[in-house]
């Protein structure tokens, strides 16, 4: 969601333009001082989703980007005036979610998996706050896997100070700077929940290529119906890093972390560049540096960046089964399903007891509708490593496949399903109840997955239950 700072914002902004003034030719860039003049006009209306066919109707009112031609940030002026209800009002109102599908629960699932995935083996050492974390569905499932992790948003925490969170190893900020009308306040926030010897990382699209006074603002990523009103070069991210005495660091055009010094927790996940004397690592550091590039964007949905990283993890160390693995997840998801399968069958012949391995191979058997070896090897998986609940809810919906009912039931319960997440699962938990004549427990399974979705199978099914129990309560009073 939005990420505002509720305490300090609107008063700083306030003081910086007088609600009266009419728009200008050009305002204050907040980055680096310099004038910023009109660059291009969209509707309001322009969203994040127009790329995959879904047009809104035009609004009719017009926003105006500004762009500083010293620094590239690029912004629109006009939502430094807005209040906080304007927001709530205008963009984050129950209709947001039809042009953001995946702030829900796509983004914080993976956002969450990519952070096990870098920092899993360190949870001990790591103190984590997902600032702007919406609902917090991100910490909430790393707290799940032992994690200490707290989340904050301004929308939903607002009788939170954020200066009374303390401070922080590690604070995520994934899709909020794009969000914020004073990026200044949101870079100075950062780093006072960030402890001095702590690592802020943050994604945002950087505009680099994407907005020239040469061309119209037609970049998808300029969306004020999504309140994408704060677009960011490269030079304008740095600019805010080493004004507050940090490093930054761009894993691509999307993922950026900011430092003084790099934490030891997390020098993996940050290269040594090819031309620097400290780079003198072994051939494992360097596979699993760039294992930990892929696994980055893996987590952001660059599959094909992914693929190559872990290609080159591996043509460093042939034998190295754990990037094997993650080639055949990233391969997959590209959609090349016989390479993934080949690739994960590889990986446990190089290390059978690798359960991760076992793990991903059920889900491609899964998809691949081979639903009886798919079992198998999440059984498999789940011999060599019993406390991971996603092995388990995977397994129940392979056993349901194959109506395996009572089996499905069991599995289902020791993954210990969230109320909050998977409405696949409780839809397939209810089915499997229900095949098994427990009523009242399938009742319940439906009606979550009922408050995700409603489906004409969910309805029909809470209905057939309904009936169920209606006839047998008219028949005890017979």
């Amino acid at each position: 969601m939005i990420n505002l700072n509720p305490l300090r914002f609107f008063r700083r902004i306030r003081q910086l333009v007088k609600e009266e003034v009419r728009r200008s030719e050009f305002e204050t860039c907040l980055v680096c001082g310099s004038r910023a003049t009109f660059l291009d006009a969209v509707d309001f209306n322009k969203s994040c989703e127009e790329p995959r066919g879904k047009l809104l109707e035009p609004s009719g009112k017009s926003i105006q980007y500004h762009l500083c031609d010293t620094c590239g940030f690029c912004f629109a002026p006009e939502f430094r005036r807005w209040s906080f209800d304007d927001f709530e009002r205008l963009i984050y109102n129950k209709d947001y979610e039809s042009i953001d599908p995946d702030y829900k629960f796509i983004r914080p699932n993976a956002n969450a998996h990519f952070l096990a995935q870098q920092f899993g083996k360190h949870i001990n050492k790591i103190r984590h706050l997902d600032f702007g974390g919406g609902s917090g569905l991100l910490s909430k499932t790393l707290c799940h896997s032992g994690w200490t992790s707290n989340s904050y948003d301004p929308f939903v925490d607002r009788g939170k100070n954020p200066e009374e969170l303390g401070s922080y190893d590690l604070v995520t900020a994934f899709e909020v700077c794009e969000h914020v009308p004073d990026p200044v306040d949101l870079f100075d926030t950062l780093k006072k929940l960030c402890k001095p010897n702590g690592l802020i990382l943050f994604s945002t699209l950087l505009s680099d290529g994407e907005i020239a006074r040469s061309k119209r603002l037609a970049w998808w990523y300029a969306s004020p119906r999504n309140g994408h009103i704060s677009l960011y070069s490269q030079k304008s991210l740095k600019l805010l890093a080493s004004q507050r005495g940090l490093n930054l660091v761009s894993f691509n055009a999307n993922l950026h972390a900011a430092f003084s010094s790099v934490p030891e927790w997390a020098d993996q996940l940050i290269r040594v560049p090819d031309d620097s004397p400290q780079n003198n690592l072994s051939a494992e550091m360097k596979a699993e540096a760039a294992k930990n590039r892929g696994n980055a964007l893996l987590g952001l949905a660059d599959f094909s960046g992914a693929v190559a990283c872990f290609q080159e993890a591996l043509s460093i160390l042939p034998s190295y089964a754990e990037a094997k693995v993650n080639l055949g997840v990233a391969l997959r998801l590209s959609g090349r399903l016989q390479e993934s399968k080949e690739n994960l069958q590889d990986a446990i012949a190089l290390k059978p007891a690798l359960w991760q391995g076992h793990f991903q191979l059920g889900n491609l058997l899964h998809e691949l509708g081979q639903y009886q070896p798919a079992a198998d090897s999440y059984h498999q998986s789940i011999e060599l490593h019993n406390s991971n609940p996603e092995s388990y809810w995977r397994l129940g919906l392979s056993l349901v496949m194959l109506e395996k009912w009572t089996e499905a039931i069991q599995a289902f319960d020791c993954a210990n399903v969230p109320d909050h997440d998977l409405p696949d699962v409780h839809s397939a938990f209810g089915l499997a109840l229900l095949k098994t004549s427990q009523f009242e427990a399938a009742l319940r399974h439906l009606h979550i997955a009922l408050g995700f979705s409603e489906t004409a199978n969910l309805h029909f099914l809470i209905g057939t239950i309904q009936e169920e129990l209606s006839r047998r309560s008219a028949s005890l009073k017979k």
